[in-house]
């Protein structure tokens, strides 16, 4: 059993920044979590939002941020997994394929460029 890394959890009473710090999670467990959840995150810690413009406007969450991250854990490989909620009701059940098609194009970028910098194996 391997750990599912979710790095937009952790004690909001904790006075400890690195208990609310998605890189310190990345840091420190990236290197054994073969994936990892991802979603907008908000200060406040709410909802699981896309990488949409609205939510990346006042999101934390920086594709490029998160994979230098786990590049200094010393990741070799890693599956990112989309951990987006919409409720079942109009209007956001309407932009769910949209939200994950624009979440998807927000990370691309960031991917590729990172897939030309690693090493050949």
């Amino acid at each position: 059993m391997r750990l599912c890394l979710d790095v937009d959890h952790g004690d909001l009473e904790s006075r400890d920044p690195r208990d609310t710090d998605p890189h310190a999670w990345l840091r420190a467990f990236g290197k054994v979590s073969p994936c990892v959840h991802i979603k907008q995150s908000l200060e406040d810690k709410g909802g699981h939002y896309p990488f949409t413009a609205e939510h990346n406007a006042r999101g934390k969450i920086v594709p490029s941020e998160v994979l230098a991250s786990l590049r200094e854990a010393g990741t070799e490989s890693c599956t990112l997994l989309l951990e987006i909620s919409h409720r079942e009701r109009w209007p956001s059940d309407y932009r769910v394929v949209s939200d994950l098609k624009e979440s998807v194009e927000y990370w691309r970028p960031a991917i590729e460029a990172a897939n030309s910098q690693a090493p050949a194996s």
